[in-house]
């Protein structure tokens, strides 16, 4: 058997607390006979590639695999828009391969896990938040709901649960990124995880397609496909591409809290091309939503009141 862990950080790998829990994961799949890799998406710049599409040839690992987890942090609330774009992806490579007449995702199986603070992924009685799909509030929704509707197309192990809690100043007993292969709430996920899997007792047949044709289902023409209509490649970064970036997804986005998360991963790209100048366009813009409305709707349309412990930690002030 085999699986494929998509990492969806923000982070780069070794900072990452979804990366070292994929490493461990991969090591737990090892120890029950299951082959397994990781796809990092922070490794590639797909989002506004210019020249191709850096991810695609990674959608290989989904071929042969039996099992696949996507692995995404809590980024405001929501899942990053990085897995979001991933699962675009796929809803994309399904839709293709339904004209074509093939099943690509027959037989294969799929989970969804969540890493952040205990206070934001899990509600008072200490259940893991999992709000459902709610198309009057935007179609992009936040974690385990979003996925079951997007993905409805592959099998999953309907584990609702899959949330572990990271460290965080309101959470401090809970692990950091180098605590989690000695974390047994780490430990003990991963292993239902396997366990999941292998009570499901399916072993995938490989899609009745070549490995060429099954990557040819993930392309898109789409002018924005994947995110490449709300991001910017690092090399078109200046005043005005970002200015004319920033009024676009104003257009285009209505929830705010996605263009919270927009804003952070281009804020984040900008301070990686060492322009603070850009990216302080971007913090003022997050800013405005979380602090100066004091208000802002979630994903099911609730009113979240502001505490204010979300907008200096973002500051890209470089100190």
């Amino acid at each position: 058997m085999k699986a494929v862990i998509f990492s969806c950080s923000l982070k780069n790998g070794k900072y990452s607390t979804t990366m070292a829990w994929s490493e461990l994961m991969v090591q737990r799949f090892k120890d029950a006979g299951v082959e397994s890799n990781i796809v990092n998406l922070k490794d590639y710049d797909y989002e506004a590639t210019t020249s191709g599409d850096d991810l695609h040839d990674q959608m290989a690992h989904a071929y042969d695999a039996d099992y696949i987890l996507f692995a995404a942090p809590i980024n405001m609330g929501h899942t990053t828009f990085s897995c979001k774009n991933l699962v675009d992806r796929f809803t994309n490579a399904n839709t293709n391969a339904k004209e074509n007449g093939i099943d690509i995702f027959k037989d294969k199986i799929y989970e969804y896990v969540t890493f952040g603070a205990h206070i934001e992924g899990f509600e008072e009685n200490g259940e893991p938040i999992v709000r459902t799909y709610n198309k009057q509030f935007g179609e992009w929704n936040n974690h385990h709901g979003y996925l079951r509707n997007k993905l409805s197309f592959i099998d999953n192990l309907n584990m609702n649960d899959l949330a572990m809690g990271t460290f965080h100043p309101d959470d401090p007993t809970a692990p950091t990124f180098d605590q989690i292969e000695d974390s047994d709430e780490a430990k003990e996920m991963c292993d239902r995880i396997v366990q999941g899997f292998k009570n499901k007792n399916t072993t995938a047949k490989l899609p009745a397609c070549s490995k060429e044709k099954f990557l040819e289902m993930f392309e898109s023409d789409d002018t924005n496909a994947f995110g490449r209509g709300m991001t910017l490649s690092t090399d078109n970064l200046s005043q005005d591409t970002v200015q004319q970036h920033i009024d676009f997804v104003n257009k285009n986005v209505v929830n705010s809290g996605h263009r919270i998360i927009v804003f952070i991963c281009m804020k984040e790209r900008c301070i990686k091309m060492d322009r603070y100048d850009l990216a302080r366009l971007y913090y003022v813009q997050q800013f405005g939503i979380i602090r100066r409305t004091k208000v802002w709707k979630d994903t099911d349309g609730r009113d979240v009141q502001n505490k204010g412990h979300c907008t200096g930690n973002y500051a890209p002030i470089g100190y």
